[in-house]
């Protein structure tokens, strides 16, 4: 008959020693029960265990050695397989493992007394400083600032308190202050941070976490800033230029070819159709697409529309290249005496019957013409 003696961790029936004596088993109980500890003791080892079964018996093995064996005669709970039994007390040693007794070294107490007595103060000193050197700065320009709102408010027969842009004024000042103080604490933790081995990854990690999407943020305002600005500067340049034309155009001082409506107009919406076009290239996506689609478009169309202009001009240049006509050459015109005040780029500019009006070069020479240089007192 053989002797029973069960093993218990944390007074929990884990395993059932078995011998022919009570020697033997309780030898066997105590062999199981230190290896078990030992394993509770080494982390490591716990980690590398598996189970296997063979023959019917459950094997909790270390690597390839076994460590413990479970038969249908030794199980702690005699309704579960062997195999059951032996994962059962793998968990139940998973799950008790000790947590190690925390070890303090040079390293970690620098670090703690990096991070909790030296680094509060640096930083708790360097706002300080920063602190004195903005109210110095502030107290200058605020001072101005009030003085001139002082000025003013007394120029206009207002009180101080009626001046509402102080409160522009202070939310200035606070906006300063957040972003000085917020940018000295970034630059101080960083630098701090970077400066010892033991609080580098901290460094790395603020850099990723912080300064980086700052950086890219205040790229971002920078880039969309000068785009504005380029946008506004091209706008304000566009009409300048159109601005100056019609006022040299009303005072007659502009080419005589400029001021063609044929050449003219085109021109000033040649000049607003090049600023969208440079205002919306640089912007990337579909604000591309439509500036430059826009421009072909103009393109096409202008193509399409001129032909009869280029027409007006090419039978222009036949007439100048043929008669050479000048400004005070009479012609007659279907029996219409007449005399040339100007020329234009498509059109002819006379004087007939008292009054003045454009010819298109064409009817000029579809009609019945007859060019004299001799001067004219009077039609």
């Amino acid at each position: 008959m053989q002797v029973v003696v069960p093993v218990f961790l944390d007074s929990t029936l884990v395993f059932v020693a078995l011998g022919a004596d009570s020697i033997s088993a309780r030898a066997e109980a105590e062999r199981v029960q230190q290896t078990l500890e030992r394993l509770q003791e080494h982390p490591d080892m716990l980690s590398r265990l598996q189970l296997r079964e063979r023959n019917g018996n459950g094997f909790l093995l270390a690597d390839t050695a076994a460590v413990v064996v479970i038969h249908p005669g030794n199980r702690a709970d005699t309704t579960l397989s062997p195999l059951a039994n032996a994962l059962f007390l793998r968990e139940y040693l998973l799950e008790r493992q000790p947590v190690p007794a925390a070890r303090w070294s040079e390293e970690e107490l620098l670090l703690r007394l990096l991070l909790g007595v030296l680094y509060p103060f640096l930083l708790l000193v360097i706002l300080r400083l920063t602190r004195t050197g903005v109210r110095r700065w502030e107290r200058r320009w605020r001072g101005r600032v009030g003085h001139w709102l002082d000025e003013m408010a007394a120029h206009r027969g207002l009180s101080p308190q009626d001046i509402q842009s102080r409160k522009v004024v202070r939310l200035l000042v606070a906006v300063e202050r957040l972003c000085l103080y917020g940018g000295t604490v970034i630059v101080v933790s960083f630098g701090w941070f970077a400066l010892f081995p033991q609080t580098r990854p901290l460094a790395v990690t603020l850099l990723a976490k912080v300064i980086a999407p700052l950086v890219d943020l205040i790229g971002l305002t920078a880039r969309s800033a000068l785009l504005l600005g380029y946008t506004a500067l091209l706008a304000l340049t566009a009409y300048k230029i159109t601005a100056h034309l019609a006022q040299r155009r009303l005072h007659g001082t502009l080419s005589p070819l400029l001021t063609d409506p044929v050449v003219y107009l085109p021109l000033r919406a040649g000049i607003w159709i090049a600023a969208v076009f440079l205002i919306l290239f640089p912007y990337p996506g579909a604000p591309r697409l439509f500036a430059v689609g826009l421009v072909l478009l103009v393109l096409l169309t202008a193509l399409i529309a001129l032909r009869p202009v280029i027409e007006e001009i090419a039978a222009g240049i036949y007439l100048e290249t043929t008669y050479a006509l000048k400004k005070g050459d009479r012609l007659t015109l279907d029996g219409a005496p007449c005399i040339v005040v100007d020329q234009g780029l498509a059109h002819l500019r006379i004087a007939r019957q008292g009054e003045m009006c454009w010819i298109p070069y064409t009817k000029i020479l579809k009609a019945e013409l007859n060019i004299s240089s001799e001067p004219s007192a009077h039609l």
